[in-house]
């Protein structure tokens, strides 16, 4: 059966390309036509050697186990991802805080 070896394992998938929070912020603020900026506050800064400052998929066990390849590219993903949550509002519940 076909991607069977992957039933009931954890497994990444992306780009492979490396991605920082500040520039997936701003990309957001640009396809969505909004100005963005982000405010630091003090009482939310962590230890400089515990902050992750960039974010890179490793996608090879999707490719091993299910013969998996990134079709799209991060910015194409997340315009895909933009338009199907703005298409689809009526689902979400931004007053709650969801983890």
């Amino acid at each position: 059966e076909a991607g069977a070896p992957a039933l009931g394992e954890v497994i990444n998938v992306g780009t492979g390309e490396s991605v920082t929070i500040g520039e997936t912020a701003a990309l957001i603020g640009q396809l969505m036509n909004i100005e963005t900026g982000i405010e630091l506050e003090s009482e939310r800064i962590r230890p400089a050697k515990s902050e992750v400052m960039e974010l890179v998929c490793n996608a090879e066990k999707a490719k091993r186990l299910m013969d998996w390849n990134a079709e799209i590219s991060f910015k194409d993903g997340l315009q895909e991802t933009i338009e199907y949550i703005v298409a689809n509002l009526h689902r979400y519940k931004p007053e709650v805080y969801n983890v």
